[in-house]
């Protein structure tokens, strides 16, 4: 089983959000938060920082994000950075699709 928990606010132009979740048995974790600030009406920018791992590896991350919702209910960001691995460091790119019902 897992547990996880997101969540959001929004304050003015200002946007907080953050996902966190744990496997009961397997100590495996993963946490992320994002800071992002309205530049326009469907476009966001700002920063992440997350962490993952288990008894076998750790890895964080810190990068830029920037988000386009080209409709109210849904939204793609795109993210980039620096990677800090136990073995490896070097870079990250994503891109992820959320959608509000």
């Amino acid at each position: 089983p897992t547990l996880s928990v997101t969540g959001q606010r929004v304050m003015g132009p200002w946007r907080v959000a953050g996902f966190a979740s744990t496997g009961i048995g397997d100590d495996d974790y993963f946490v992320r938060g994002e800071l992002t600030r309205a530049v326009s009406s469907q476009v966001r920018f700002g920063v992440e920082a997350a962490a993952d791992g288990d008894p076998s590896y750790e890895r964080q991350k810190v990068g830029a994000v920037l988000s386009f919702a080209p409709a109210d209910t849904w939204e793609v960001t795109f993210a980039a950075g620096a990677l800090y691995a136990d073995k490896d460091d070097g870079a990250y790119g994503g891109i992820s699709f959320s959608r509000r019902f």
